[in-house]
């Protein structure tokens, strides 16, 4: 076994002590029946769940994939769109991009901060371990894209060990990132790789945190030895691809992203980035504002748009294909839930468009 496996079980069997109060690993049965079949009611009844977002509470393999596709596993703590509800043999099963997932894996993504709350607060007066609590609500935070209250709630899980865990020292760093705490950001992910050097997750978030820095050649080292350690790390590609594009690279970007969707085609991330460099590099072969648009579009609907990042993608499109009327609106809407430190770069997307002009590369 490498030193990089025993790590990472290590580090998984670190997880699971810690979320052992209630938020074990859960497989839907081999032999489940996917929401399309043999509906025991019709389809027509809302059990409460289309049309809304949910978020697992558990890691999940979804009991039937997307189309064709072989099922991809789902995290605890994705969030997703619900398109259709059966009740097949007494189980309540959601049609999702991800997949079909169980309505008992899952959460109402309105209320989950609610029941977690509700939960945290039973498990003190029951002097039970609090530490998954705060680790659930940190993700509900993060997704809620209140990153500095979410890195408050690693702080509170990690408060509850004898020592450090290195995924929660992750977990905190990427909200640091997002929150624009970059150093202590970077510290975290120094700390995680101290206790588990060989935690790939830690290094290609150091590499995420170097490249917000513009050290894009400190970056591309750290995502690199990621990627020797572990070639099947999806997040490791994205990341660097960001990195090639930064540097004037697209052609290197664009084979990072097709590589992170082969590993994982789930990812709305990458739709969004493969999104914007066909939008905004006006050169064959990348320029292609239909597909971006296309692309664009699907990584909106991924989380109901409520990503800035990704409305700002599709205004770009949008203005790429000639509308620059729907462009403005977008981008109007884009800026409403944009942090104060990025809104600068929004804004002046959106005077572009006012003037009806395309955004592109190094502009």
């Amino acid at each position: 076994m490498s030193a990089h496996s025993l790590t990472a079980r290590i580090i998984c069997l670190a997880l699971l002590l810690l979320l052992a109060s209630g938020v074990a690993r859960a497989q839907p049965s081999a032999n489940a029946t996917p929401a399309a079949a043999k509906p025991d009611e019709p389809a027509a009844k809302n059990h409460g769940y289309r049309g809304k977002l949910i978020i697992t509470r558990v890691d999940v393999t979804p009991a039937y994939g997307q189309a064709a596709e072989k099922p991809q596993p789902v995290p605890v703590g994705t969030v997703l769109l619900v398109r259709e509800e059966r009740l097949v043999d007494g189980e309540l099963y959601l049609q999702t991009m991800g997949g079909v997932l169980r309505a008992r894996d899952v959460l109402l993504f309105e209320r989950a901060m609610e029941i977690f709350s509700a939960e945290l607060e039973a498990a003190e007066a029951a002097k039970k371990p609090l530490g998954s609590y705060y680790y659930l609500r940190g993700i509900i935070f993060f997704k809620q894209g209140e990153f500095d209250r979410a890195a408050d709630e690693y702080t509170q899980s990690l408060a509850t060990l004898e020592k450090p865990n290195p995924l929660l020292l992750n977990a905190r760093a990427e909200a640091r990132i997002e929150a624009g705490s970059l150093a202590d950001a970077l510290q975290d992910c120094d700390d995680a790789l101290a206790l588990a050097p060989a935690y790939v997750p830690a290094r290609v978030t150091r590499g995420w945190a170097l490249y917000e820095q513009r050290k894009y050649d400190a970056a591309l080292v750290e995502l690199e030895k990621a990627i020797a350690a572990d070639p099947q790390f999806a997040k490791a590609y994205l990341i660097r691809s960001w990195v090639h594009d930064a540097r004037g690279k697209p052609e290197l970007a664009k084979a990072d992203l097709e590589k992170t969707l082969q590993l994982d085609p789930l990812s709305a991330a990458a739709r969004n980035s493969l999104a914007w460099l066909t939008a905004t590099v006006p050169t064959a072969p990348f320029y292609n504002p239909a597909g971006a648009l296309k692309l664009a579009r699907a990584a909106c609907e991924w989380d109901a748009y409520r990503s800035y990042q990704f409305l700002d993608t599709l205004a770009v499109a949008q203005a790429a294909t000639g509308d620059y009327a729907t462009a403005v609106a977008t981008q109007t809407e884009a800026l409403k839930i944009t942090p104060p430190r990025k809104q600068g770069e929004l804004k002046a997307r959106l005077a572009l468009y006012q003037e009806k002009k395309p955004f592109r590369a190094g502009m």
